[in-house]
């Protein structure tokens, strides 16, 4: 369980990170991958001294969710000084550096390499100040979070969707999509105003990110609607966990200055498990189906997999 994080306002220039960072002049540069392609385009993840595994698999020290790379992939030794070398683990595609595949006995990295694990995931070595570091963090967060919320974004989803699917289809393994959205939400801007509706909405995202796992990926998809999807995930389990989330943001207000804003939600739920469904999307059509189906049944409720 974690807590939401509400990210920078949309009109901010610079956050509290870039901020102390300029105010130390930069700092010391320090070893930093970047994702270049895929899904987490733009992340950056710095290398403190130490040995990092990079693959597939959940259990390494930087995960890369495409299935084109190996569940254990390559490493990287970062010394407490000089520069850090790669080593491939005897992955399925091999690891290439500026287009040559790394030797058995490893290579050393150099500014500005660029580290392919397969086509479709390639990552850049570089050596970053704590300035660099949070301007680069500050662009990722904008590019896959959704400002108000701190969820993540419509675009990032539909990507993720896609790429959950396939996944879940490749390896039989079941994958949960809850959409919901908040019941009456124009009646609660039209009664205490704009301000209190995104008060709403940020109280709503924190509450149901408090209740779902680090994997589980919580969507903002657009206006008061959102999306959950889970991995690993059966139609029992989603289902509780959908009651869970209905229960938890209809059991108080959320509080915003003196007013207590009463707040329920309607949500459908499917699973890649049903028959007939081809694609990620056909996935989101069916769950986004139930929810219609629950709002126009009476609302704070949820439409499930028919038993």
């Amino acid at each position: 369980m974690y807590p939401v994080d509400h990210g920078p306002d949309e009109n901010t220039v610079a956050d509290g990170s870039i901020l102390t960072a300029l105010s130390e002049g930069g700092g010391q540069a320090r070893p930093t991958l970047t994702v270049l392609t895929g899904l987490d385009a733009g992340k950056a993840v710095v290398l403190e001294p130490g040995r990092y595994t990079l693959g597939r698999s959940p259990s390494v020290t930087v995960t890369l969710d495409d299935d084109s790379v190996s569940r254990r992939h390559c490493c990287i030794e970062v010394p407490p000084m000089g520069a850090p070398t790669i080593v491939d683990m005897g992955s399925t595609n091999g690891t290439s550096v500026n287009g040559d595949r790394v030797p058995p006995d490893g290579l050393t990295l150099q500014e500005g390499d660029k580290i392919a694990l397969s086509a479709s995931v390639v990552l850049k070595f570089g050596w970053k100040d704590d300035l660099e570091e949070a301007v680069q963090r500050r662009l990722y967060h904008s590019a896959v979070r959704d400002a108000l919320t701190g969820t993540y974004n419509k675009r990032y989803f539909t990507d993720r969707l896609a790429t959950e699917f396939t996944w879940a289809c490749r390896n039989a393994r079941p994958l949960a999509c809850l959409v919901f959205d908040l019941d009456h939400f124009k009646r609660i801007n039209d009664t205490w105003g704009h301000a209190a509706g995104d008060a709403v909405l940020r109280g709503v995202a924190g509450r149901v990110q408090r209740l779902v796992r680090a994997e589980d990926v919580l969507c903002r998809f657009g206006g008061e609607e959102f999306v959950l999807l889970m991995r690993e995930t059966s139609t029992r389990v989603a289902t509780e966990v959908a009651e869970r989330v209905r229960r938890q943001v209809a059991a108080s207000p959320i509080t915003w200055g003196t007013q207590d804003i009463p707040v329920t939600l309607s949500a459908g739920l499917a699973t890649s498990t049903e028959p007939g469904l081809e694609s990620g999307q056909d996935l989101f059509v069916l769950a986004d189906g139930r929810l219609y189906e629950a709002k126009s049944s009476g609302r704070n409720r949820v439409v499930g997999v028919p038993g």
